[in-house]
């Protein structure tokens, strides 16, 4: 037996125990971004077999620190380790068993006592009037796993027993469109918000703001309804509507003019009229376009193919004796259940799946809740609730605010503040009750993080006796000559179809790039409410639409304005950059025009395709894909330019959270027909302008509706320098030129360590001059990217690492700090860590990353989690210099030959413990 146990807990076991685990997480990781957290708990978390290899795991490092005594002085930091990793799996396992999460819904002026399971459940009722028989399980269900269940059950008095059982699970479903010619039914596409379409099917409805849209509808409410009568569309509308041609509201905007009323065609009230197409219609301030009838159409429920979007539905079986009947229940994870009351066989039944209410001992009274929206968005700042906790069992009442990242705490519950309802009137905040289970976890990390600092300062620990054998290394390598010479050096070697057919060229006009750069001071509100400098927007759209800030001659001001213009113009030039997989399909080169990419009714020409890409989720989608989805982005943009929506320039005096407007929209003409003036008017003159070369008067124009903006938009605007700050921030193009001048000296460092380790005098003053000189290169280079990073830190006024680019530049940032703090160990190490730098901002300008600057999400708006995301950003910056200098290991593994073994030798051991120096450090940042 004695033998078995030193077998069983033996290292060997150990290491096999934890290659499993790291498979089974590195599974259930992926099971999760592929299909959901629910299947990653079915086959992975949840088993039982999981549950066995961790308490294996536990068990080892038990019998570990007895076998090898770790309680000595000189193994602390081991000791640490092994304890802190068993006291993590106890804490993991209280949460497992005990813990539990939901969600808490309060509506203002009302209090709660129960909260809604993250984990979905399958509960029914049956009652007779006079008994009942109820039945709550959690079902964790997946589209991968067979997920069956049944339940059997006698009812009193009931003569036949009864059987529920599982049939189906379907995973996010949504109500999609389905063209096939069996089908004889047809829908009306009706566009609304820009290009969003709207699919109206006969008897049901659609909303336009408040006013329904109802499509032959028995009992449809008072609003606009829709007729099909002797094979055309009529309109009948209870609400003031007036319509206006979309040709004409095009030829409205080219003149720089606003709409004037009698340009609209009001329909009278309670009349039957024509449904005409391609024909704007206005209703309580909001809008809507009928595109086309699509003909043997109908919605049916079909998976969305995205993993947010949708409505999971379990589908059971009921027998009773010899009859049977299906249910179909909406619901899902995280999701208020639908409830279904029916009758069957002579029983009432009731059944839900979805979260399942939970009583807590206390009540939360929801007092007010508070949202700020950025100026001009829907995009949230912050929200936070005014709550206050009523426990009447032990006389207690307690006021507090919750917001995000400031969470509530009682009686083992926490609080965070998660959401809202959509019309702002309640709040929804996720609660956590794992008071055990958090703190045993917590006091686990503590003593893991306690081992790392010890392992560092420990007299002796690790770390300091890799720092010893360098100092060795580094001695014997200074005496050591080299005979042999460098034999082989590496070479280190992409608007609708035109309404009438012209002869004439339609008319354009550029501004001139003195005026363009006056022009670019001119703040825009963008989608997400931030207000930016023109400038910024004009070369962010330049960039997605064409890859480039400039075109031909052209800078992006000068550029995408003239587009605003002069559509008619710009719809054939060259200027959509097309993917190479995406040219062929299309028939046109590296760059397409406007109309290149139409059909003759004015449709994408690959609009099938995208739908079908468009549904798929992220990771299903191919090259082909993720190219198209991103066209048509682009293509979208520039329909966007064409209709100005872009430019919203003009603020109103006490607007309803500080919106701006663009010049010619209705909804700026019925709130202040007199706020669009100056810029009317400064845009009609930029044609003359542009005509006679002459901007005089544009100039004085442009001062005006600048001034403008600051005295009525004070509020939200930036101040002039933070404006000038930001336009010299998008012209420098720090990160760029940083990348070039990275590679380029990192490469050179490199090559010169290569001909010092094979040259007869290593240590010759022209290596340690030429050393010098890169690292003060490298050192001026590292300011000038810290420069670009305070830069956007003032423009965003939050820290500069925030999303996925910013995180990026700031890792390259880091990874230069490692290798300057580590470079004096071997010189290697400073060049190695530039190409890595200049490696990661490579990413970042391969348009696989968004540089736009945009608002900050509520969640990340903490000063300790700002902190928190800067160490543990930072600590890849130390992880990356650890792996590539494993790389460059494998590589003087290469050139090592028996003339120049020692001294190689010598290199690859100093750079290995260099590497688990870097790796060190980079975990223990990761721990924080």
């Amino acid at each position: 037996m004695e033998k078995f146990a030193q077998s069983f807990f033996s290292m060997k076991m150990m290491a096999l125990g934890m290659f499993i685990f790291l498979f089974a997480i590195g599974t259930a990781t992926f099971l999760e971004s592929a299909y959901d957290t629910q299947t990653a708990k079915i086959i992975i978390y949840n088993a039982l077999w999981f549950e066995i290899l961790l308490t294996y795991l536990g068990m080892n490092l038990i019998s570990n620190i007895f076998k090898y005594n770790l309680f000595r002085r000189e193994k602390i930091a081991s000791l640490a380790f092994h304890l802190s990793f068993i006291i993590v799996l106890i804490g993991a396992g209280v949460t497992r068993y005990f813990g539990y999460e939901g969600m808490m819904i309060i509506r203002e002026g009302e209090d709660s006592n129960t909260i809604l399971s993250s984990d979905p459940h399958f509960w029914f009722k049956v009652n007779d009037g006079k008994m009942q028989y109820q039945y709550n399980e959690k079902m964790l269900m997946s589209e991968i796993t067979s997920n069956y269940f049944s339940h059997d059950f006698i009812f009193p008095k009931h003569k036949n027993p009864i059987k529920i059982e599982f049939v189906k699970y379907e995973k996010k479903m949504i109500d999609s469109l389905v063209v096939n010619d069996s089908i004889k039914d047809f829908v009306l596409d009706i566009k609304t918000d820009g290009m969003k379409s709207n699919y109206l099917e006969k008897n049901n409805f659609l909303m336009i703001g408040t006013v329904p849209i109802s499509f032959e509808k028995q009992d449809a409410a008072q609003g606009i309804n829709l007729y099909a009568i002797n094979g055309k569309l009529k309109l009948k509308s209870a609400f003031p509507l007036k319509c206006l041609p979309m040709a004409e509201m095009q030829k409205v905007r080219q003149s720089g003019q606003m709409p004037n009323d009698s340009l609209y065609e009001q329909i009278p009230i309670d009349t039957l009229v024509d449904l005409k197409t391609t024909t704007l219609y206005i209703v309580n301030g909001q809008q809507f376009v009928f595109k086309e009838v699509i003909k043997n159409a109908k919605k049916m429920r079909l998976p969305s193919g995205k993993r947010n979007v949708g409505t999971d539905y379990l589908t059971v079986k009921i027998t009773d004796g010899k009859v049977s009947t299906l249910v179909s229940l909406a619901g899902g994870k995280d999701a208020i259940p639908e409830h279904v009351t029916f009758s069957f066989a002579g029983l009432i039944y009731e059944m839900e799946y979805g979260s399942t209410k939970i009583e807590i001992p206390f009540r939360v009274a929801c007092r007010d809740f508070e949202l700020i929206r950025y100026p001009g968005s829907n995009s949230p700042s912050s929200f936070s609730s005014q709550v206050t906790i009523v426990d009447m069992k032990n006389n207690y009442k307690r006021d507090q605010k919750i917001f995000m990242n400031h969470v509530m705490d009682y009686n083992g519950f926490r609080f965070f503040q998660s959401g809202y309802d959509q019309d702002e009137k309640g709040t929804h905040l996720s609660v956590n009750h794992d008071w055990w289970g958090t703190n045993i976890t917590y006091i686990g990390y503590l003593l893991m993080f306690t081992g790392m600092i010890l392992s560092i300062f420990a007299p002796g620990g690790r770390f300091r006796e890799i720092n010893e054998k360098l100092k060795k290394l580094n001695d014997k390598r200074n005496s050591l000559g080299i005979l042999v010479a460098l034999i082989s050096m590496v070479q280190f070697t992409t608007l609708a179809q035109h309404e009438n057919h012209q002869h004439t060229k339609p008319v354009y006009r550029i501004i001139s790039e003195e005026h363009s750069e006056k022009l670019g001071h001119l703040l825009v509100q963008e989608f997400e409410g931030r207000i930016s400098p023109m400038h910024t927007l004009c070369d962010k759209l330049l960039r997605d639409i064409a890859n480039n800030t400039r075109y031909n001659n052209l800078n992006a001001v000068q550029t995408i304005f003239s587009m605003h213009m002069y559509p008619e113009h710009w719809m054939n030039e060259k200027i959509i950059v097309i993917p190479v997989n995406l040219r062929d399909r299309l028939k046109v080169g590296s760059f397409a025009s406007y109309k290149e990419l139409i059909t003759p009714n004015g449709d994408f020409k690959l609009a099938k395709e995208y739908e079908s890409a468009f549904q798929k989720p992220d990771s299903k989608r191919d090259e082909f894909d993720k190219k198209l989805v991103k066209l048509v982005d682009d293509f979208q943009m520039v329909q966007a330019i064409f209709s100005w929506q872009f430019m919203k320039i003009i603020p109103v005096t006490n607007a309803q959270n500080n919106t701006w407007y663009v010049p010619l929209s209705p909804e700026l003409n019925q709130i202040d027909s007199t706020s669009s003036r100056i810029a009317l008017e400064y845009i009609s003159s930029l044609n003359s302008s542009a005509e006679k070369k002459s901007f005089s008067k544009s100039d004085v124009l442009l001062d005006k509706l600048i001034q403008f903006q600051r005295t009525v938009g004070k509020n939200v605007v930036p101040s002039e320098t933070k404006v000038n700050i930001e336009i010299k921030y998008n012209k420098m193009n720090i990160f760029g030129n940083t990348l070039k001048l990275y590679i380029s000296i990192g490469f050179g460092l490199l090559i010169v360590f290569f001909l010092r380790i094979f040259s007869k005098n290593p240590n010759s003053k022209k290596f340690k001059n030429i050393g010098l000189i890169g690292t003060i290169l490298l050192a001026i280079t590292f300011i000038y990217q810290g420069t670009g990073i305070g830069f956007r830190w003032t423009i965003t006024e939050h820290a500069p690492w925030s999303n996925g680019y910013e995180a990026v530049v700031f890792i390259s940032w880091v990874t230069m700090i490692a290798g300057f703090a580590f470079a004096r160990k071997n010189p290697v190490i400073l060049a190695v860590a530039a190409i890595l730098a200049s490696l990661m901002i490579f990413v970042t300008e391969m348009n696989l990353m968004d540089p736009q600057i945009t608002p900050l999400q509520p969640v990340l708006k903490s000063y300790w989690l700002m902190i928190h995301v800067a160490i543990i950003t930072g600590s890849y910056g130390f992880l990356g210099l650890a792996c590539i200098l494993g790389l460059m290991n494998l590589i003087l593994y290469i050139f090592r030959n028996e003339n120049n073994g020692k001294s190689i030798s010598l290199h690859i051991l100093e750079i290995t413990y260099i590497s688990e120096m870097t790796m060190t450090i980079g975990l223990l940042k990761e721990m924080d």
